[in-house]
This record gives structure tokens, C-alpha cells and sequence, in this order.
């Protein structure tokens, strides 16, 4: 509600070409209004900044999300870039120039206001760009309690996100033949990605003993099982190892990625818990790092 207020009465003002959201928590790297400024030049109207972790080194929990960014933005990130595609919000590090961030004002209301933001974008048909070199850093959550706590909320943002704008961005990909907002209904409707996976579980269990299509394939078809490895070893393997050597981190970053199954686990009840929580609920993260941008850019 804070932001929404404020974004308000600054563009009354209309004495700025763009603007740039953070969280209170977040740190920016030096050069990242340069950067974003290359891409407003460039013709974005959106776009989002690398997302980094400013407290990687506080405990095993930010080294396991560490990763996890870096991995983001290496091959997810930028191959949508790359493909002409939208990036994906982060809540932080974001930049809209003027006139779209007149047209489309911050959402007060949604737990996953980044989420619901991008949406609304893909639904107008405003591609979102990316900056590799405009780098924001995030304060990550240092204990398991925070972690759930947080993805609960981003959990029940995503669902009541998902139930406004799927259709929506269906109707405009068919319609307009948009593979942008087709990218984002496929993104957006992995809110409900346990559920069909839950269901899909179900009901490979119930006809075990009768004929199953992807049961009889993996039996039948020649090398299906060195394949499946092959499918398995390279995204959850080849591709991270890659990414987080590219993105020049150390061991322990490279070590801690290899913890992702624990909080994996989690993600079940964190689903059954966003779906009982009430869209009210907030679930706040205590912040606590003292890292300053001095210890992270040169």
C-alpha cells in the first residue's frame, strides 16, 4: 500500500522519464541506473535487473537460494531475452519508464504485486526487457521458518494471480497469436503445477494394473530408460554447474546447490498452506544482514 501511495504522488509530479522499484531491504549496484537508462534508450518500456543475493555468506539457506539465482539468470533469464521473450519480475530492481508506470500503477492489494504486475503487462502486450549489468542484490531469508513463511505468501499471490489472469492471457495468445503471453500463461499457471502433478500421481496409481500410455512407452520404446536419466542429468546436473561457473561463484555456492532437495520437500506443504492461508495474510520476513554495497561492487 506504502509503495502504491508513494508511486502516486511522485508521478503527480511528472518530472521524470522512468522509475525504478526496490525492496527496502535491497542494495544496487553503482552502475545500475546507467544500465537501466541503455535499455529505456534501447526502447524498453520494462525491464528487469539481475537479481543477486547480498547475504550469501550469512548460512547454508542463502548459499542454496544463491544458486538458485544464479541459475535463473543464466538460463532462464537470459535465453527468454534472447528469444524475444518477457522476463520474469522480481519485485526489486525493476525499471518502467514513465508512461507505463502511469498506465499500469503498482497493486496495493496482491501478495505477489511483481507477479501481478508482469501479468498485466503480457495481457497488454508490453514485453518486459532484462539487463544483465543493471544488478540488484536481495536480502535472502536465513533460517527455514522465514523461507516458508515467505513462500506461503508468494504461494497464495501466485494462486489468486492465477485465477485473474489466466484466461485473460489465454484469450490474448490465441487471439493475437502472442507467444509473449502464451510464455507468461505457461508461467503463471505453474500456481497450480502440485496439484497436476498430485493428480497426474493419482492417477497413474489407480491404473497400475491397467493399460497406461506413459507406462507403456517407457517399457516398450528402446533406450527410454538411459534417456530419462539423460532428461534428469542434464537440467538438474550439466545446466547448474554451468550456470554457476559462468557466473563466476566459488565452491560453496556450487556445493550448496546440491541442498535444493531439502527445501524441495517443502514445497508440498508450503502449496497446502498458500491454499488455506486468506489473501490477507502478509507473513512479513524479518531482515537483519548489515552487508553494505561497498563489500559486494567495485
Amino acid at each position: 500500500h506504502a509503495l502504491a501511495w508513494a508511486t502516486g504522488k511522485v508521478m503527480a509530479a511528472r518530472r521524470y522519464d522512468a522509475f525504478c522499484y526496490f525492496d527496502a531491504d535491497s542494495l544496487a549496484h553503482p552502475g545500475f541506473l546507467t544500465a537501466m537508462n541503455a535499455r529505456l534508450a534501447a526502447g524498453d518500456k520494462a525491464v528487469q535487473g539481475r537479481q543477486l543475493a547480498k547475504n550469501k555468506r550469512e548460512g547454508i539457506l542463502p548459499r542454496i537460494l544463491a544458486a538458485g539465482h544464479c541459475i535463473t539468470n543464466r538460463f532462464f533469464q537470459r535465453p527468454k531475452l534472447a528469444w524475444g521473450l518477457s522476463a520474469t519480475l522480481h519485485g526489486k530492481g525493476i525499471c518502467l519508464d514513465a508512461a507505463t508506470a502511469a498506465a499500469f500503477p503498482w497493486d496495493g492489494h496482491s501478495l505477489t504485486e511483481d507477479l501481478e504486475m508482469q501479468m498485466r503487462l503480457a495481457r497488454h502486450g508490453i514485453r518486459i526487457g532484462w539487463s544483465h549489468e543493471a544488478v540488484v542484490y536481495d536480502e535472502e531469508p536465513v533460517t527455514l521458518s522465514q523461507y516458508v513463511r515467505r513462500c506461503v505468501r508468494w504461494t497464495r499471490g501466485a494462486l489468486d494471480t492465477a485465477r485473474k489472469h489466466l484466461w485473460g492471457l489465454w484469450k490474448r495468445a490465441l487471439a493475437h497469436r502472442d507467444p509473449r503471453a502464451f510464455e507468461a500463461w505457461l508461467y503463471c499457471a505453474q500456481a497450480y503445477k502440485f496439484a497436476i502433478v498430485l493428480l497426474t500421481a493419482v492417477l497413474i496409481y489407480y491404473t497400475r494394473d491397467g493399460f497406461n500410455l506413459i507406462v507403456w512407452f517407457y517399457g516398450v520404446l528402446p533406450g527410454a530408460k538411459a534417456a530419462m536419466k539423460a532428461l534428469a542429468l542434464v537440467p538438474l546436473l550439466v545446466y547448474p554447474s554451468a550456470a554457476i561457473l559462468l557466473e563466476g561463484e566459488g565452491w560453496d555456492i556450487f556445493a550448496a546447490y546440491f541442498l535444493q532437495p531439502v527445501l524441495t520437500a517443502l514445497r508440498m506443504p508450503i502449496f497446502a498452506a498458500g491454499l488455506l492461508r486468506g489473501r490477507d495474510w502478509w507473513g512479513r520476513t524479518e531482515h537483519s544482514s548489515q552487508v553494505t554495497i561497498s563489500e559486494l561492487a567495485e
